[in-house]
């Protein structure tokens, strides 16, 4: 009997190291197959993401100082676009050049993405230009929405690769609100997709209707839960053209200005310039003086460089 048993066990740790055998092989063949797929709609809609990797990772540098960005999420109106369950699902943030709504859509996307929220990011910038184009922007969407779920990536494969015809806009159009349910629908914890675009004066007028209209018809969408399956902030420097729930900059130039003289304080604590001005006799608490005189300077707007404030040290030490 003993023996009978040991067999018997023997067999059934075999059959389980089989069954987990072939469940890591058929997982890693649907790995490579979506990846596959996922390459194929590259390829098919021709996506390029350098210029979106470039403009991220710029910004990124920005919100290595800590808080400079902080205080936005104490703001009601942004406080309840985060929420889940807030009411506020389309947000507008506008203000002057410079005055720090691409920093800011950064950190709230950074802020957002943290615990594995599902955030999709646009920037645009008139030095990319491709960035502006409405179509570009469309199809960054989808190569971010695709990212977060493999039957996403099925869907698109089915719907387009088999066109061979050039896909119109409309079609484009189609398939973002068609993934932003299926990516909403496959989390139960996190089905809520956020989506930041900045920098909207550099669209064209008429781009820039289309895509408000096209993410006010996704925002109106709910999931089964009731909550709304995505949630939009738009930023740009004029303010909307219809009522909406908006945040303008130019009332919160305390923050701001708070934000730069944090911003310019750590920049000017670091090296180098750190080490080029304590060469002058300048030490920690003439730093901090230095870095209030430029926030109060730059009145509201976040136009702060390394170069402008060597410049800005040199002539104050002269």
């Amino acid at each position: 009997m003993a023996l009978n048993v040991a067999n018997t066990q023997s067999l059934l740790d075999k059959l389980e190291a089989d069954k987990l055998e072939n469940l890591e092989r058929v997982e890693r063949e649907e790995k490579s197959e979506t990846e596959k797929q996922f390459q194929a709609i590259l390829t098919r809609l021709q996506i390029d993401d350098s210029d979106q990797s470039a403009l991220w990772e710029g910004l990124l540098g920005n919100l290595d100082f800590e808080g400079t960005c902080s205080w936005v999420l104490k703001h009601d109106k942004v406080a309840s676009w985060l929420r889940d369950k807030g009411d506020v699902r389309s947000l507008w943030l506008h203000g002057s050049a410079g005055s720090g709504k691409s920093v800011i859509s950064a950190y709230l996307a950074k802020f957002r993405a943290g615990g594995e929220r599902m955030v999709v990011r646009h920037f645009c910038n008139s030095l990319y230009d491709s960035s502006t184009k409405y179509e570009t922007i469309l199809k960054s969407i989808i190569r971010q929405l695709l990212q977060w779920s493999d039957n996403s990536t099925a869907y698109l494969h089915r719907a387009l690769i088999a066109e061979k015809k050039i896909l119109p806009t409309s079609a484009l159009e189609i398939a973002v609100q068609q993934l932003v349910t299926i990516v909403s629908g496959s989390f139960q914890e996190r089905g809520l997709v956020w989506i930041i675009l900045d920098g909207l004066d550099a669209c064209e007028r008429r781009d820039l209707a289309r895509l408000v209209g096209l993410m006010d018809a996704i925002t109106s969408k709910e999931t089964d839960s009731g909550l709304p399956a995505c949630k939009v902030l738009f930023s740009s420097r004029s303010a909307p053209e219809r009522k909406r729930t908006v945040v303008f900059l130019g009332n919160e130039k305390r923050h701001i200005q708070d934000s730069i003289r944090l911003y310019t304080t750590q920049r000017l604590q670091s090296s180098p310039l750190c080490d080029r001005l304590g060469q002058i006799g300048i030490g920690t608490s003439e730093l901090v003086e230095l870095g209030n005189d430029i926030a109060r300077k730059a009145d509201g707007l976040f136009r702060v460089s390394s170069k402008s404030m060597a410049s800005f040290a040199d002539n104050g030490t002269n």
